[in-house]
């Protein structure tokens, strides 16, 4: 697996996603929220399946944080009908733009950590 991925297909269809408002805002966890869980920083996939494992009815969602038109891979927590949350500590962030992934797990793991994608037709 490479550590990132500049303009090929996968960054087109993500950039497409991004642009035609697929990405969705989600907050930070708040200490209240988290209940005595610590979460580490930069370990997303970690803390949200251990998080699911202590928490059996919310389920982990994988996927990518948009900044711009830099996608990194990340996890978050689907509580159900309580929406989605982001439990990992990212400084100066009160919500993450995440873009679901929207295919199965395996294929996930077999992307990059992050994708690049040059958007020529802003």
């Amino acid at each position: 697996m490479d550590q990132f991925n500049v303009n090929g297909a996968l960054a087109v269809r993500l950039l497409e996603r991004m642009k035609g408002g697929e990405a969705e805002r989600v907050p930070h966890a708040t200490q209240e929220e988290l209940c005595g869980f610590q979460p580490e920083a930069s370990k997303c996939h970690e803390n949200v399946n251990r998080w699911c494992a202590e928490n059996p009815s919310h389920r982990p969602l994988r996927g990518w944080i948009v900044t711009s038109t830099l996608f990194d891979k990340h996890s978050v927590v689907d509580r159900g009908a309580g929406g989605l949350l982001d439990i990992t500590p990212l400084r100066d962030r009160s919500h993450t733009d995440f873009l679901r992934h929207m295919g199965s797990q395996e294929e996930f793991d077999s992307f990059p950590a992050q994708v690049i994608a040059v958007d020529f037709n802003p």
